[in-house]
């Protein structure tokens, strides 16, 4: 959804010290200019982004922009910018942990997505990174993030925009499984599987 201001900007590492201070999961909902900031913390499933983001389309919330770190195993912290539907309820209304750490039931997610834009790229540090564009569709994130589960690949960081124009820009930094190094073939199995 196009917005008339400047994105602002994210900054993960406050989140990443207030997770390090208080025990437990937590987040913190807040008006960011027209938009909603929200920061978010503590332990979360592997798809946590992707059901997140359908409990957000679900509450009529459109996600703008994310950035989110796996700090340590199954611990991560995020920053999510929020554009709320006039007839929707505030964000403030939502339990956000709750919506990450479970699937929404009955929300409707895309079987096929259009990727325009792929890359794949194996990194020297035990990770790869991965950068898929195309016309943001509602689930496109889940989908995305499905498909890399089914690879045995996960992300420990990822960065998401949609653009203006309606793009999702989304980019991971993955590992496979327990932290290990991405295999060529799960990367090849990933390719495959976006492309078709």
């Amino acid at each position: 959804m196009p917005v008339a201001t400047a994105m602002p900007r994210l900054e993960l590492e406050p989140v990443i010290e207030r997770m390090r201070r208080e025990a437990g999961a937590g987040c913190e909902c807040s008006p960011d200019g027209v938009l909603w900031r929200l920061c978010i913390w503590g332990w979360f499933p592997p798809e946590w982004c992707g059901n997140l983001s359908l409990h957000c389309y679900a509450a009529r919330l459109s996600v703008l922009a994310a950035e989110a770190r796996r700090v340590r195993t199954s611990l991560w912290a995020g920053v999510f910018l929020l554009e709320p539907s006039p007839c929707g309820a505030s964000p403030r209304a939502h339990d956000f942990v709750h919506m990450a750490r479970h699937r929404p039931t009955g929300v409707a997610k895309p079987v096929a997505i259009s990727i325009e834009d792929l890359r794949v790229e194996p990194g020297a540090s035990g990770a790869a990174r991965i950068h898929v564009g195309g016309p943001d569709r509602i689930g496109f994130l889940a989908t995305v993030l499905d498909r890399m589960a089914f690879c045995s690949l996960y992300p420990h960081e990822l960065s998401v925009r949609t653009t203006p124009d309606g793009r999702a820009e989304d980019r991971f930094l993955v590992q496979g499984v327990g932290g290990a190094p991405p295999t060529p073939a799960a990367l090849e199995a990933l390719e495959r599987r976006l492309r078709g």
